[in-house]
Order: C-alpha cells, then structure tokens, then sequence
C-alpha cells in the first residue's frame, strides 16, 4: 500500500505556500511568490486569506504525479473564529474602519478563511467527500510543527514569536516524537512582531521591511532612547515571569504602538517619523530608534526563551529542555538569535529556513502526517533548503 499524500497551504496573510508530502518524506515545497513574482505572495488584507496559492498547489501535485483527490489529508493554516477576541482591544481610532480589528473587518476576514474547504472542493472531483478531508490547524501550531518534525531533535522546546496568528502573537510548548504539545500563548497586543512592523513605518520603509529597519539599528546608538523604550515595550523579569501565568515576558502598550492606527504614539516618544522620501541618516535619530527596539527585542526573546525552558524543568521534562526548535516572524532577526545561542538556556537551537508564514505549509503537512503516524524519523538532519523546483540547463539558458 502506498505511503499518504498530505497537502499543506498557507495563504491567511502572507508568504502564500504549498508543500506536500508523502508519508514520512517532504517532497515538494514552493512558495507562491516564486512563480507569480509578487513578493511575499500578496498582501495581508482582510479579503484575501481564500486567495489561494494555486500555482504552488498545483506544483506540488505535479512533483509527486497526483491530483486533489488522490490526497488523503490537506490543512490550512489558520484556524477561524479566534481572531474576534482582538475586536476592541485597539483604544485609538483604526487607520482603516472595515479593517483589521473592526468587527466588519473580522466578520470578512472570518468569511475568507472558512470559505478555504468549499474552494478546495471544488477543484476536486468528488467535492463533498474532499471537503471533509480539509482541516484549518492553529496558525503557531503549524509554524512549531514546521520547526519540530522538520528539524532534527526527537524532543525539543517549541516556540514561536511573529506577529499574530489567531489572537495570540507567540506559542510556547513542547516536541516528542510525533506529538507536539502547547504550554501556553501570549496574546494581542503583545505583538514582537508587528511592534517591527511599525517601526519599519517609523523609520520610513513599508511595514514588509523590518529586514531594513533590523539593518539600519546595526548604526544607531541604543543608549539614545534606552530611558524612553521602556514605555513602549517592557521586559518587566528577565526570566520571563511566572510559566503559566496571566502576565506575559514582554509587555507592549497598545496606545503607544497603535498597530493598526498612525504613528503618533511613536513620535510622541521618539520625535517626527521619517517619510519615505527624507534622506536616511545612517548614524541618526532614526536608527537610535531602531537600535532600542533590536535590544529590546533580543532581551524579550531571552526572557521568553528562558519561561519556557524553566517552564519544561518543573514538568520534570529536561531532555526536552536541552533542545529549542524556534519558528515564526521574529525567527528571521539574526542579531536577537545569536544572543539566544550565546546567552541563552538551551544547549542546541535549531531555526527553519522557512521560519516566515510560508513554514506554516510546511508544518500544516506534517501536522497531518505526524497524527497519521508518519511522523518523520528523528533524531536526523534537518530539512535541506532544495526543496522546490529544478531547473536544467536548457531551460536556465531560456
């Protein structure tokens, strides 16, 4: 009998993916943008989370000679009905009304991410029946499950830090075997990752640019603003608290950072944004703003590393407790990363190449294979890069 085929897809806000695989092998993995040339895939709206990657999708049929009914699970990567709790939480007027945590704005992106089976099923022959094989996974389940079974360790801390999944914006829980466990969340406001997304905005780039405004903090000076950025995000114990408890590791005033409102929160503390067009002093205030929130965030990531850590140790779990596999948005900061390698309580870490949105395709396919008992052997290597397409000479030539 052959090994089941589990389809992955993630295309609720960005980094839209497909991936597939078959038992315990990964066979295929593409994200959306390489074929359409649209970077990120598309952007994050309200009413486009059923914009699915078809070109992905239908690669990784054609990579393994199958069609949609020949699947025998597919998941998608968000979970409808959790992201209302973020209706109202925003004490500042939204930039845009019908838009993210506006209940018109929930209402349709809930309607987007639930009409995700009815699509899929429609493409299949026998509708009904394919319908039924769509399941919608947690969104940080399927970023740590990306991290987990596609990484190398048999048990493993599992974290992930983006900016929002559902309604929380980071998963702490636990890896053995072929069972993934969550041991808690931190929810919205408290948002790492749209906390850069706002920054980016700061200091003049788009809100897809943290990348940048994690460049330009490398030439600013932290000390700047260091007596001010405590107002903004707050890492009250740099253990990170009490494991389990109402209080998070990093607290981030929502009034302030207004994510889905303007910047004048910002400028309050920090002075005048930098528009797109003003010229960019490389060693100026701009980038003292950045360099804050890089140390900021490096000191959050520690605290929430060591809760969780500290979290395994009174569960008695400390073979898991040696490992880290960490995923999501945040992942991508390289600088916060080395200081959790060198400062940090694990003794091995392990980041997905895919640690963005796109990783949640990933994980939502072995999510499925792993509870049908096709969880991949491990302690092994982890997942090569070279997962997409091939190209030979001929056609690089054309």
């Amino acid at each position: 009998m052959a090994d089941p085929l589990f389809l992955g897809v993630n295309s609720a806000y960005h980094e839209s993916a497909a991936v597939i695989v078959r038992g315990r092998e990964v066979c295929f993995a593409l994200e959306e943008e390489r074929l359409t040339r649209v970077k990120h895939g598309k952007p994050a709206r309200v009413d486009n989370a059923a914009e699915l990657p078809w070109g992905a999708i239908d690669a990784c049929l054609e990579a393994v000679g199958a069609t949609l009914d020949d699947l025998d699970g597919v998941a998608y990567s968000l979970v409808p009905g959790l992201r209302q709790r973020t209706i109202g939480v925003d004490d500042y007027p939204l930039t845009d009304p019908e838009g993210f945590g506006s209940e018109a704005g929930e209402a349709r992106f809930d309607a987007e991410v639930r009409s995700v089976r009815r699509l899929l099923a429609e493409r299949a022959a026998d509708g009904e029946s394919f319908a039924e094989q769509v399941k919608l996974l947690s969104h940080h389940r399927c970023h740590a499950a990306g991290a987990f079974y596609g990484g190398p360790f048999h048990s493993a801390a599992a974290l992930v830090i983006d900016g929002i999944g559902e309604h929380e914006t980071a998963w702490l829980g636990v890896g053995r075997g072929d069972k993934l466990e969550r041991i808690e969340g931190i929810v919205y406001p408290h948002s790492i990752g749209m906390l850069w997304e706002q920054l980016a905005r700061y200091v003049g780039f788009s809100e897809y640019d943290a990348g940048k405004a994690m460049g330009l903090a490398a030439y600013g000076d932290a000390t700047r603003f260091g007596h001010v950025i405590d107002k903004l995000f707050l890492v009250p114990d740099p253990e990170g608290g009490e494991p389990g408890s109402s209080a998070p590791p990093f607290i981030i005033d929502g009034a302030l950072a207004r994510f889905r409102g303007d910047l004048s929160g910002w400028e309050s503390l920090f002075g005048p944004a930098r528009a797109p067009d003003e010229e960019l002093i490389m060693d100026g205030r701009h980038a003292d703003v950045a360099a804050a929130v890089q140390v900021a965030t490096e000191e959050a990531l520690l605290a929430t590393a060591t809760r969780l850590y500290r979290a395994l140790e009174r569960r008695g779990e400390a073979q898991a407790a040696r490992n880290l596999v960490y995923a999501g948005g945040v992942a991508l900061n390289c600088v916060a990363n080395a200081r959790l390698e060198r400062h940090g309580p694990f003794e091995a870490i392990y980041i997905p190449g895919p640690a963005n949105d796109a990783g949640t395709a990933l994980g939502a396919a072995l999510d499925l294979a792993a509870r049908a008992g096709f969880a991949r052997a491990r302690p092994a290597a982890p997942l090569p890069a070279a997962l997409g397409p091939g190209y030979d000479a001929a056609a690089i030539d054309a």
